[in-house]
C-alpha cells in the first residue's frame, strides 16, 4: 500500500497529492493493560515505523471502562486520550516515540497495528 503526502502545491498553486513511498511491512500485536501502571504499546516498536493504530476491541465495554493513551509513562493515572469499547486511535508516528496505555479499571486488551 503506498504512502501519500497531501497539502502539496505546484508553481501555479494547484493542489495535488504525491506518493512518497510504499509500506514495507506491518505487524499487529495484542497488548494486555491494567489499571496499576502504564504499558508500552507495543513493548518494542516496529523498526522504521511510520504509522500506528490502537484499537480497544471490547465492544461490550462502551464508555464504562476506558483505555487511556499517553506519551509519558509517568502521567497521572487519569490523564490521556480516552478510548471506549470499539474506538480506534491512529497517528503517523516514528519508531522513536513510545505510546503508553492503561485502563481506567480492571484490565483490557488492545490491538496495536504498526506499519513501516
Amino acid at each position: 500500500m503506498p504512502i501519500f503526502e497531501s497539502n502539496n502545491t505546484d508553481s501555479e498553486d494547484n493542489a495535488f497529492v504525491k506518493q512518497v513511498g510504499a509500506f514495507s511491512s506491518g505487524v499487529m500485536t495484542e497488548v494486555s493493560l491494567d489499571d496499576s501502571s502504564w504499558t508500552a504499546l507495543p513493548s518494542s516498536a516496529l523498526s522504521d515505523r511510520v504509522f500506528v493504530s490502537v484499537q480497544y476491541s471490547d465492544f461490550n465495554a462502551g464508555k464504562s471502562k476506558q483505555v487511556l493513551l499517553n506519551y509519558s509513562n509517568s502521567a497521572a493515572s487519569d490523564e490521556g486520550i480516552r478510548l471506549g469499547g470499539g474506538d480506534v486511535w491512529s497517528r503517523t508516528i516514528s519508531d522513536s516515540i513510545t505510546i503508553y496505555g492503561r485502563v481506567t479499571s480492571g484490565s483490557a486488551d488492545v490491538i496495536v497495528e504498526e506499519i513501516s
